[in-house]
């Protein structure tokens, strides 16, 4: 009996911005679990949930991990939060060659948190589904009084690392 051949398991083809996609969701993952908050991971793409959440108080989210871009490193530290599905490159281009968007909005029951990961700062800034209709996206500024690690919006002491 021959060896199977190994198939490799990670593609080395990926872009960085789909590795950057990766470790927000690995981070989130890890940093939800030292808070004690119980994670499930959705099988499939059919949902638009990355995670299903459920604390101690017994609250259960659903949530989107999205990674926040650096767009400035000088005296201040400013990100970009994109908060909309993005279609793949190919598809994008085709889109707007017709004149249409390459982006879709996400929908009520889609998730119930956005969780903004800025890499550099090893930290999250977490929004509710509300806060992410109006608009695409928003800017995160370092020292400008913006929420980051506001793991209060899972509920009653999730804040705290077990």
């Amino acid at each position: 009996m021959e060896p199977i051949t190994a198939v490799p398991i990670m593609n080395p083809e990926l872009s960085p911005s789909c590795r950057a996609g990766e470790r927000a969701e690995a981070a989130f993952l890890a940093e939800a679990i030292k808070r004690n908050v119980g994670v499930f991971i959705p099988f499939g793409h059919a949902t638009k949930s990355d995670f299903m959440c459920h604390t101690a108080a017994g609250l259960k989210f659903g949530v989107q991990v999205k990674k926040a871009v650096l767009e400035s490193s000088d005296s201040y530290c400013r990100y970009k939060i994109t908060w909309v599905a993005g279609k793949p490159g190919v598809m994008k281009a085709k889109l707007k060659a017709e004149g249409k968007v390459g982006y879709t909005r996400y929908q009520r029951g889609d998730f119930d948190i956005l969780a903004a990961y800025l890499e550099n700062r090893g930290t999250f800034a977490f929004y509710v589904f509300d806060e992410t209709t109006e608009k695409t996206g928003t800017s995160w500024v370092a020292g400008a009084g913006m929420r980051e690690n506001n793991w209060e919006v899972f509920g009653p002491g999730v804040k705290e690392i077990a």
